[in-house]
């Protein structure tokens, strides 16, 4: 029996163990709903203050696509949560069913005690059993045997009302779980019908596009343009700073350990750095890209682009030296930060708060956001060195 009551006890630990681990994923999967649906909401709040003017289809088009790209995520998400609930619905019935075998036990152990002591009651009975005995010291090993028969009585007593107890508990979470369950696939059902007409939407707002085709094909030139500018303006500007990094580092050892310092900090926050902006949406991302009309074409982005929900304000995601601030026709004015052998830079500004030289700190408000067509937008850049870097990875998660 004590065998059969071990091996219960470890198999309740280890389905409980795995519900801990289970309940920390699943946080994280509620954590990236909550975020997918705020960015959600943004992206539908840009689409409805751009829906009437025809000069934003093109970006009206990238925007749906990202709201899109969003909702498939949150899906994804969802069905991910949901498949976490089946596994702990099908671990609680574990636990339930070995709990409801553990009291069993228990309850069949004490009710077996509880007729002993009552065939054995009384005082007589006891002092008989005491007296009865060879030696004084085999009359003690018997008392002491009485005193821990009756606090095994009084534990078994107590285990059972805990048990009981946690059975209860679990019973309780088992119908949440499943609650919860049935929320979320009404939830995902209700994202794909979503999802269903956005696509609908979509293809209808590519129609009407095709017949602005050569208004369309100018603005992607003149984009193009406007990022070759933007790139071989930051490639010179990172070529000449590194030169004059090595100049003064063969003078100054002091400035070497400053620099080496500065950039390990950097490098340390990947996946840490706060947004250029307070609040936002990645609406283009890094890398390359194909139209949404003309599949042949592919863009390549140098960075990412943010449309600000809120203020217009742009921070230094890092601690760091302005090295530059330019204008660059199609990106407005930019500023570039060195950060050790990293760069930032941050583009697409109608006003700047730096000049060259200027040390500034984390999140510091560095310049404003040029509006274009009701929009704000921020060009976000991210350089180790000379080698290009996914800004995505480098910003906090949200």
């Amino acid at each position: 029996m004590q065998l059969r009551s071990g091996y219960i006890l470890v198999l309740i630990v280890f389905l409980l163990l795995g519900l801990q681990t289970n309940a920390q994923s699943r946080k994280e999967l509620e954590e990236r709903r909550v975020q997918l649906n705020e960015d959600i909401e943004k992206l539908d709040e840009l689409l409805k203050s751009t829906r009437k003017d025809r000069k934003n289809a093109v970006t009206q088009v990238t925007t749906l696509q990202s709201q899109i790209d969003k909702r498939e995520q949150l899906i994804y998400t969802i069905s991910n949560e949901v498949n976490f609930l089946e596994e702990s619905l099908k671990r609680n019935e574990e636990v339930i069913e070995a709990l409801t075998e553990d009291i069993k036990r228990l309850e069949v152990d004490y009710v077996f005690m509880i007729r002993n002591a009552y065939r054995h009651r009384g005082v007589k009975s006891r002092l008989l059993f005491l007296f009865s005995a060879s030696s004084f010291n085999n009359a003690f090993q018997r008392w002491q045997y009485l005193k821990r028969y009756d606090d095994y009585r009084k534990n078994q007593a107590t285990a059972i009302i805990r048990t009981r107890e946690s059975l209860a508990k679990k019973v309780s979470r088992y119908e949440e779980n499943k609650y919860q369950k049935q929320s979320l696939l009404q939830a995902e059902e209700c994202q794909r019908e979503i999802l269903e007409t956005e696509l609908i939407i979509k293809d209808k707002m590519l129609g009407r596009l095709k017949s602005d085709e050569r208004q369309i094909m100018n603005d992607l030139e003149a984009q193009k343009m406007a990022r070759q500018k933007l790139f071989r303006k930051v490639t010179k500007v990172i070529a000449s700073n590194t030169e004059l990094k090595e100049e003064n580092s063969a003078e100054e050892e002091e400035i070497v350990i400053l620099e080496s310092e500065l950039t390990s900090k950097f490098g340390r926050r990947k996946g840490k750095l706060p947004w250029p902006v307070e609040q936002g949406v990645i609406t283009n991302k890094y890398g390359k890209q194909q139209h949404p009309l003309y599949k042949a074409i592919t863009t390549f982005n140098s960075g990412i682009n943010i449309k600000a929900t809120g203020s217009p304000e742009v921070r230094a995601v890092f601690n760091g030296e302005v090295i530059d601030v330019f204008s660059v026709p199609g990106n407005e004015n930019a500023i570039m930060i060195r950060h050790g052998d990293y760069f930032t830079v941050y583009s697409n500004l109608s006003e700047t708060l730096v000049e060259p030289g200027d040390i500034v700190r984390t999140k510091q408000t560095i310049g404003q956001i040029k509006e274009k067509n009701g929009e704000l937008e921020v060009h976000f850049e991210v350089w180790k060195s000379k080698d290009r870097q996914n800004p995505s990875s480098w910003i906090a998660k949200r």
